[in-house]
C-alpha cells in the first residue's frame, strides 16, 4: 500500500524538572514531510544521565534509517536489527559516570505493509481511529502494571503507588547474567485515512487520559493545533514531557480497506509481532452462520423431493405393470370345448363345431364389410363370449349323445350278427328227422 502522511507535530518540554531527560527523532516540533519513522524516549537515571541514554537510542536510529527505503517491508526482523545496534551503541558510551544509565521507547514507522509499532519500557503508543476511539494502546512495562494485572492492585492505587516510576524492561547496559530487554511490536496493516499515532514519555499521561486523547484528535482542529492543545495540558507535569503527533493523508491499498488482520489482541504483553485488527467481525460471523443454515435447508429439501420423486415413479410402474398383466391375462384366456374320448365321437364334434378359423374369417369379412368399425376393439364382451361357450358345449354334448347312441346301435347290431353267426345252420333235414350239422 501507499501511505501519504501529514504533517507531523511533536512537543517536548521539561515540566517541573529540571533537566530533560526525554529525546525524540526527528528532534524539531515540525519535521519534514517526508519523514516515515519517528521515536521518543525517556531517560532513566538521573544522577546517572538518563538522557544520554535517550539521546543516544534516539540518535542510532535517526542514523540507522536515514536511508532505508520504506516504500519495502518494514518488520520485526529488520526492527530488531536496529535495536541491537542501539544496545551495542549504548554499550559503547557507557562509562563509570553513567554507569546504570537506560532509556524507555516507542517507535512507528509507515511502510508499504503498514505501520510498525514497537516500545519498551513505560512510555506508550497510542493509534486512534476518530469515530471509532483507540483501536490499539500498548501495555506498559512497569511494575505496577504487573501487579495490576496479577490483581494486586487496582488501577486507581497504581497511580498513587510508590513504585509506579519502576519499569521492567528498558534498553540499558545488561549485566554479565542478563539478557537485553525485548520489545513488545505490532504491526497495523489496515492504515486508513485520519488515522493517528501518539507517541508519548509517561510525563504526558500524568496530565492527560485516554479518553481526552481521543477527544482531542477527533475534534475538527487542525493537528498543529491538536499537538498544541495536548502540549498545554502538560505544560505543569511533574515529568518531563515529550510527544509526537502524526496523521495519515492517504491510503492507496492493494487490498479492500475492510480487510484487517491481527496476530494479537490489542495491549498484549509478549514479544512478538502482531498485526492488529480494527474490523468488526460480527457480522461476518452472523452471515457464515446464515449461509450455513441456509445451505443446510436447501440440501434438506433437495433429499425430501428426491425421495418423493423416487417414491411417485416406483408407483407409477408398479400399477403399469399390474394393468399390463391383467390385460393379458384377460385376453389369452383358451375356450375350453370338450371332446368325445372316441375318434368317432371326436370327428363328429369337430364337424358340428366351427373351427377357430372359420370364425376369424367371418370376423375378418364383418370387418370389411363394416369400414366403420376400423377402428373399434375385435375382442367381444364377456357375455357373448359365455354365451357362444355354453351353446358350443350343448351342441357338443348332442353330438356326442348321438354318437353313443349310434355306437350303441352298433354294438347291438354286431352282437345280434354274431350270435345268428354262432347258431347252426339247418339246410337239409333228412328223413329219419336228424339234423345235419
Amino acid at each position: 500500500m501507499i501511505i501519504q502522511l501529514n504533517q507531523a507535530y511533536s512537543f517536548s518540554q521539561p515540566g517541573m524538572r529540571p533537566n530533560q531527560e526525554d529525546s525524540r527523532c526527528p528532534n524539531c516540533d515540525v519535521p519534514s514531510s517526508a519523514q516515515r519513522f519517528f521515536v521518543v524516549c525517556d531517560g532513566v537515571g538521573g544522577q546517572a544521565k538518563g538522557e544520554v541514554a535517550s539521546a543516544t537510542v534516539c540518535r542510532y536510529f535517526e542514523n540507522a534509517l536515514a536511508s532505508y527505503d520504506f516504500s519495502k517491508p518494514f518488520g520485526e526482523q529488520e526492527f530488531n536489527q536496529v535495536l541491537a545496534g542501539a544496545f551495542n551503541a549504548l554499550a559503547q558510551v557507557s562509562s563509570p559516570s553513567n554507569q546504570g544509565m537506560a532509556t524507555t521507547l516507542t517507535f512507528a514507522a509507515f511502510h508499504v505493509g503498514g505501520c510498525f509499532l514497537a516500545h519498551i519500557g513505560d512510555s506508550r503508543i497510542y493509534y486512534v481511529r476518530p469515530g471509532l476511539g483507540i483501536v490499539y494502546r500498548s501495555e506498559d512495562h512497569s511494575l505496577v502494571n504487573a501487579l495490576v494485572k496479577a490483581g494486586v492492585i487496582t488501577k486507581e492505587e497504581a497511580e498513587t503507588h510508590p513504585d509506579r516510576n519502576v519499569i521492567t524492561r528498558s534498553i540499558c547496559v545488561p549485566e554479565p547474567d542478563q539478557q537485553p530487554s525485548e520489545a513488545t511490536s505490532v504491526n497495523v496493516a489496515d492504515v486508513r485515512q485520519g488515522d493517528y499515532v501518539f507517541l508519548c514519555s509517561d510525563g504526558v499521561l500524568k496530565c492527560v487520559s485516554d479518553d481526552m486523547i481521543v477527544q482531542i484528535l477527533s475534534s475538527q482542529a487542525s493537528d498543529a493545533e491538536k499537538c498544541a492543545q495536548i502540549a498545554a495540558l502538560c505544560v505543569t507535569s511533574d515529568d518531563n514531557n515529550t510527544a509526537y503527533l502524526v496523521s495519515v493523508a492517504s491510503v492507496v491499498a492493494d487490498v479492500p480497506e475492510t480487510t484487517v488482520e491481527i496476530s494479537a489482541p490489542i495491549a498484549a504483553p509478549d514479544t512478538t509481532t502482531r498485526v492488529v485488527n480494527f474490523a468488526d467481525r460480527k457480522k461476518s460471523v452472523k452471515a457464515t452462520t446464515s449461509n450455513a443454515e441456509k445451505q443446510k435447508k436447501g440440501i434438506l429439501l433437495t433429499i425430501i423431493v428426491a425421495v418423493v420423486a423416487v417414491v411417485a415413479i416406483a408407483a407409477l410402474l408398479w400399477w403399469g405393470l399390474g394393468s399390463g398383466a391383467e390385460k393379458s391375462e384377460s385376453a389369452n384366456v383358451p375356450e375350453k370345448v370338450e371332446m368325445a374320448k372316441s375318434p368317432e365321437d371326436n370327428e363328429a364334434v369337430s364337424r358340428s363345431v366351427p373351427s377357430e378359423k372359420d370364425d376369424d374369417d367371418d370376423e375378418v369379412s364383418e370387418k370389411r364389410e363394416s369400414p366403420k368399425q376400423k377402428d373399434k376393439p375385435t375382442s367381444k364382451p364377456q357375455s357373448d363370449n359365455a354365451a357362444s361357450q355354453a351353446e358350443a358345449k350343448d351342441k357338443a354334448d348332442a353330438v356326442a349323445n348321438q354318437a353313443a347312441e349310434r355306437s350303441s346301435n352298433s354294438k347291438r347290431e354286431a352282437a345280434e350278427s354274431k350270435e345268428k353267426q354262432s347258431k347252426p345252420e339247418i339246410t337239409n333235414p333228412d328223413a329219419s328227422g336228424g339234423i345235419e350239422i
